[in-house]
């Protein structure tokens, strides 16, 4: 049997499943225009498009060590960190608004 590893760059199925469950709404309701898929050698990214701007507002990777970033790009060109982690979900935190356990709302 031949075992093809799995790249460590690439987004897993349960890494989409978390994105997908935050950008779900946010294209439904319009505040996100597009979500596209950008694939290389050294990262896997998801790049969030904003209505009537040209330019990407956010991207989600995920780069050669494997750690996750999610990053904000600025309307004059400048790039900032806002979310990273190892896990997708903890990078994603700041957009993420489902209760944890002990949270009011939560079950």
């Amino acid at each position: 049997m031949t075992v093809i590893p799995f790249p460590s760059v690439r987004f897993s199925d349960d890494d989409l499943a978390v994105f997908e469950r935050i950008a779900s709404p946010m294209l439904k309701r319009g505040l996100w225009a597009a979500v596209r898929r950008d694939t290389a050698p050294g990262h896997d990214r998801m790049v969030v498009e904003i209505p009537e701007v040209p330019k990407p507002l956010f991207t989600f990777e995920r780069g050669r060590g494997g750690r996750y970033r999610l990053l904000l790009h600025e309307h004059d060109g400048g790039v900032y960190e806002i979310g990273r982690g190892t896990e997708a979900t903890e990078c994603l935190a700041i957009w993420d608004r489902t209760p944890r356990p002990g949270e009011r709302g939560a079950m």
